[in-house]
């Protein structure tokens, strides 16, 4: 609608498809806005609008441009209005899409050729037209208003055929009733006028079309009459209203979501929902379009068969991930008090905070379900590497276990070739080749240590992947490790007493597999593995006869640690027993003249904490607390011994004891970071005698008196060595009919006899 100056004022959803712009760009701009260049230039819109307001309607037609680029022929009007007093108020300005009519015309204006030279071929092709309309009837009329051609479907319902029609006069063909509504029409299209009616006859209601036929002259020589029968649709739309009535206040109101009424076309008839306003979109930009109008094509693959079903009687439910939301999508039929299917309804809720809680619900069984199988992993592994006898075995073994249990893929152990500086397998389950390849290194300077496994070994931390997707450490491999099929996983050294044995690599299928506590048990393995290596090594080292001695020398040790204490006298640290949190207990003795010496190393050496003295036949005995010790934790860690220890006129001498195999490099790095001016003066291999049987056998049989052997044994047999005892002391002194003291004293000396050939050192050759 215009204003009498052609400024726009109101502006319609069609006028906006057609021209592109919306009802708030264009209310107030003259209608010029619309039309070309050239005609602006012209004066063409000035002079329609002056034309109109004489002739009171004009009209035209042509080719016309959507918004969009595709062309319509259309029927453009352009109307005057009066008020009663004859007063201009306004133009109204219609533009129709007349693309499919004009088709029809043109299909009429070939068929009319082809009836100018052949009317029976054109009948014959004219007939394969109307056999196939749709829910009515067609018929064409020539001049005379006689039935050229007829047919469509109600030719099957009534006992008229096509060749009852074909020449038979329009009048005499119809009943009267019908007659006087149509012959008028078909009169009126004969004269080149177009119409279109609705008319109910018989409780039915038709739809009627009458249009006239030209030739290629624009001379008209027939018109074709068409009428469907629109009853069930005119019900349709009687319900549709009805159900838009009904359903308004749900639409209105639907909490969270989107809920939109649809018709057999999929075109919207009501929407709304407070999930409209999250997307920053409007319902009314979905009334009165279609699902194919505003959906991408995506959209429509996934809706459009939903919808079908619906209108079809079926319910639909499915989830939809939109826009980083999850949505839940029911699509229903919607139908009549007789059950009838005449529309469907699309309701959608956003359920994206339920099934984010869902799926930490199901991550948390997941994850416990993971964890109580770890847990059983790492106690079938405790079990199992206690029992094995080699470093080999307990290395396969927990690989193995790893790889059996369902939480995981695969697993693998490496250590570090010294060499090289490059990580290299030594055991591997579940899979096969994985290094196969690839380099991993141990040298910080090297971009190939930046993995989870070269970090694992340089910081001695757990490294953990959550999803290899997005991990950005495994780039360097990424194109070889993506065949495996793991989304996560953990590399967790292999440690002992400062000692790195190499590092285990454990992979799972699913992401987030090592967080919380099944990282911090499977972390634990770490530990287990390296005290079960560090034992095997020890026992080995223990059971050999071949031992490999390392013995070093510090020169004038108290100037190297900067201690001023007289240099005379010897001092010896005979034994070291571990206790607990890296610490040790040393036993030692010193000649008066050095008794100063050791409390002054106390003094100055932070991980000598304390030392006390006793007097052992004249001589000075002591008992050193040590905290973290830099060369007793590697020795150790090793399955090593300090065989002895003697400084001796400021001169320091340490003899130590590896098993053959062993990381004897990293001792001698240990013992020389520790102690810079150490020299090394011996590495050898050489075989001990362990004469420890011998020795017991010699104290029972010779060194005992037959009293204190008789005490021992009677202690014994009696349960006084049980806990808690299964006899007192008096009351097996009393056995052996000698007071209580008395059986004391012969049992302490026999005890030190047996345990000084039990615990003293062996010599080697």
């Amino acid at each position: 609608m215009l204003g009498p100056d052609g400024h726009v004022r109101t502006w319609n959803a069609g006028a906006e498809q057609i021209k592109g712009y919306a009802a708030d760009d264009v209310l107030g701009e003259h209608v010029s806005t619309f039309y070309t260049d050239s005609d602006r230039e012209a004066g063409v819109p000035q002079a329609n609008l002056a034309a109109a307001a004489d002739e009171g309607s004009i009209e035209d037609e042509g080719w016309r441009v959507r918004a969009d680029g595709s062309r319509f022929w259309a029927t453009v009007t352009l109307t005057a209005i009066r008020d009663d007093d004859g007063d201009l108020r306004g133009y109204a300005k219609v533009t129709r899409d007349m693309t499919d009519r004009r088709e029809r015309e043109r299909e009429v204006r070939r068929d009319r050729d082809l009836l100018d030279r052949d009317l029976e071929k054109y009948q014959n092709r004219y007939r394969t037209l109307v056999e196939h309309f749709p829910n009515g009837a067609v018929a064409l009329v020539d001049q005379d208003l006689r039935y050229i051609t007829f047919g469509g479907a109600p030719e099957g319902e009534t006992d008229v055929t096509r060749g009852d029609l074909e020449g038979a006069p329009l009048r005499d063909a119809l009943p009267r009733e019908i007659a006087e509504v149509v012959v008028p029409r078909y009169e009126a299209a004969l004269d080149g006028e177009m119409s279109e009616f609705e008319d109910t006859i018989d409780d039915r209601v038709y739809q009627f079309h009458f249009i006239p036929v030209r030739d290629d002259d624009g001379n008209v020589f027939a018109a074709i009459g068409m009428s469907q029968d629109i009853t069930e649709q005119k019900e349709r739309e009687r319900k549709l209203e009805e159900s838009e009535y009904r359903y308004q206040t749900l639409v209105d109101n639907f909490p969270n979501g989107i809920v939109a009424l649809f018709d057999e076309d999929f075109r919207y008839l009501i929407a709304g929902g407070e999930l409209y306003e999250a997307f920053d979109v409007s319902p009314d930009d979905t009334i009165g379009n279609t699902l194919y109008d505003r959906s991408t094509a995506e959209e429509i693959e996934l809706l459009e068969p939903h919808y079908r079903a619906a209108l079809n009687g079926d319910t639909r439910s499915f989830e939809v991930e939109y826009a980083d939301r999850t949505l839940q999508f029911w699509v229903v039929p919607v139908t009549d008090e007789s059950g009838e299917v005449f529309a469907g309804m699309a309701m959608s809720q956003d359920v994206t905070e339920r099934k984010n809680r869902e799926r930490e619900l199901d991550r948390q069984r997941e994850q416990l379900a993971a964890l109580n199988d770890l847990n059983a992993v790492v106690r079938s592994i405790t079990d199992e590497v206690i029992a094995r006898s080699t470093r080999e075995e307990i290395e396969q073994v927990v690989c193995e276990h790893l790889a059996a249990a369902e939480s995981y893929l695969f697993a693998w152990i490496g250590d570090v070739d010294v060499a090289s500086q490059t990580v290299t397998m030594r055991a591997e389950a579940g899979v096969e080749g994985y290094l196969d390849g690839i380099t991993i290194s141990a040298d910080p300077d090297d971009d190939r240590s930046k993995g989870p496994t070269g970090r694992a070994i340089l910081e001695r931390e757990i490294q953990t992947t959550q999803d290899i997707r997005a991990d950005t450490r495994h780039d360097p491999w990424r194109s070889h490790i993506e065949e495996y099929g793991f989304r996560s996983s953990a590399a967790i050294p292999i440690v002992h007493e400062d000692t790195v044995y190499g590092v285990l690599n454990v992979y799972a299928e699913r992401p987030n597999a090592f967080e919380g506590q099944e990282r911090a048990v499977i972390s634990q393995l770490g530990e287990v593995v390296g005290h079960a290596i560090a034992a095997t090594e020890r026992k080995r080292a223990l059971m050999s006869d071949e031992v490999v001695e390392l013995q070093f020398r510090i020169r004038d040790v108290f100037g190297a640690l900067d201690v001023g204490v007289p240099t005379t006298g010897t001092i010896t640290l005979d034994h070291t027993v571990p206790i607990e949190d890296d610490e040790y207990l040393v036993y030692g003795s010193a000649t008066p003249d050095a008794v100063d010496s050791v409390r002054a190393l106390v003094e100055a050496l932070p991980h000598w904490l304390g030392v006390t003295f006793r007097t052992d036949r004249g001589k000075p005995k002591f008992e050193l607390r040590l905290s973290e010790p830099p060369v007793l934790s590697t020795v150790a860690s090793l399955g090593g011994s300090v065989e002895n220890v003697v400084i001796e006129d400021g001169d320091y001498r340490m003899t130590l004891h590896v098993a053959p195999g062993s990381d004897v490099r990293n001792l001698i790095d240990a013992v020389q970071s520790a102690y810079p001016d150490a020299e090394l003066l011996k590495h050898r291999q050489i075989t001990r005698h362990d004469d420890t049987a011998e020795r017991v056998r010699q104290v029972l049989t010779t060194d005992l008196t037959d009293r204190q052997r008789a005490t021992l044994e009677a202690a014994y047999h009696a349960g006084f060595f049980e806990w808690p005892r299964d006899a007192s002391g008096e009351a097996v002194a009393e056995s052996l009919d000698i007071a209580s003291a008395t059986f004391h004293q012969h049992l302490r000396k026999a005890q030190q006899r047996v345990f000084r050939s039990l615990l003293s050192t062996s010599e080697s050759t």
